[in-house]
């Protein structure tokens, strides 16, 4: 007899935001730099190249985006949430903005660490099969 999903399997923020656990973090952490933030930091703007893949261990961040109106609120990282946009990989610009809104202290990991590990960093310490955990946004 199967078992009932679990009810954040099914909340469609968790899906398109996952939150690493412990050990992928850790497996994160050894190729990264501990990074101090404060709010109302930005660490990346539309238009941006060469963004950084950021992991909160602490603190939080709102990736927004410019409408006709200000701002739109994309997501709120928390700790364990991880920021990344395809541009990482592609070479593209940034398409939002990362504001840091409580301080903390977020592991940061440049596009070029993150590539150099290659398939094998992607797949084997996060332990995220890519049909599940897509890098689209921010």
């Amino acid at each position: 007899m199967s078992s009932w999903p679990v009810p954040s399997a099914l909340d469609a923020s968790t899906q398109a935001f996952p939150v690493l656990t412990a050990a992928q973090i850790s497996r994160v952490r050894s190729g990264s730099k501990l990074r101090r933030v404060e709010p109302g930091e930005i660490l990346f703007e539309p238009g941006d190249t060469q963004v950084p893949f950021f992991v909160l261990l602490s603190g939080s961040l709102d990736v927004v985006q410019s409408d006709l109106s200000g701002e739109r609120l994309l997501v709120t990282h928390l700790p364990g949430g991880f920021t990344g946009e395809i541009n990482m990989i592609s070479g593209q610009r940034c398409i939002a903005r990362g504001r840091v809104t409580q301080a903390g202290e977020f592991l940061e990991l440049s596009a070029e660490g993150l590539s150099s590990r290659g398939p094998r960093f992607s797949r084997g310490p996060f332990r995220l099969p890519p049909e599940r955990y897509s890098f689209t946004l921010c």
